[in-house]
């Protein structure tokens, strides 16, 4: 994923494994509460927005950005 975006023509890139993060303070707190998206469908997808934006504010700070551009949309390859 690193050496992706130094392609594309990144100055620096992050590349972070959450995955402990994500699986203690987002999933498991959302499967002892039964979230579920349409009464079916584990909220997998939705959770992980807050833990990126978190992240992504702290690597702004860390870059002294002055702001942050989010992707609205996603390419497809």
């Amino acid at each position: 994923m690193r050496n992706r975006a130094l392609a594309a023509g990144a100055v620096r890139a992050h590349v972070l494994d959450v995955r402990e993060e994500f699986a203690s303070g987002y999933v498991v707190r959302a499967l002892k509460a039964d979230a579920l998206y349409e009464d079916r469908y584990p909220m997998a997808t939705s959770l992980g927005r807050p833990l990126i934006a978190k992240k992504l504010v702290e690597l702004a700070a860390i870059e002294q950005a002055g702001a942050i551009a989010p992707r609205l949309h996603r390419r497809r390859e």
